[in-house]
């Protein structure tokens, strides 16, 4: 029986559907869109944010806000000149500096 995933994100071959890696997030559902530039995937998982490697979906970076009351990382991130911009939904603006 498979793990119970509230959030997960995946790789597809285009040709044929069949999922290349997957990656189960355990800290919530992806609400926002995605955010990639090359070998880079970013995705908000409710309290988290995580960067994957686009090619083998590891995890790269997670940062977890513990301080989060109710707050959630729910729109999609962007990235620009090497850093990592995402807000969560009490309009606080975090930067990752790579």
């Amino acid at each position: 029986m498979g793990a119970s995933c509230p959030g997960s994100m995946r790789a597809v071959a285009p040709a044929t559907g069949a999922f290349i890696w997957q990656d189960c997030l355990s800290t919530g559902p992806v609400l926002g869109a995605v955010t990639a530039v090359p070998g880079v995937a970013e995705v908000g998982a409710d309290s988290s944010v995580v960067v994957l490697a686009a090619s083998s979906g590891t995890t790269l970076f997670t940062y977890t806000n513990t301080a989060l009351t109710g707050d959630a990382f729910e729109g999609a991130g962007s990235i620009s000149n090497g850093i990592l911009y995402h807000a969560d939904t009490a309009g606080n603006l975090y930067a990752f500096e790579t």
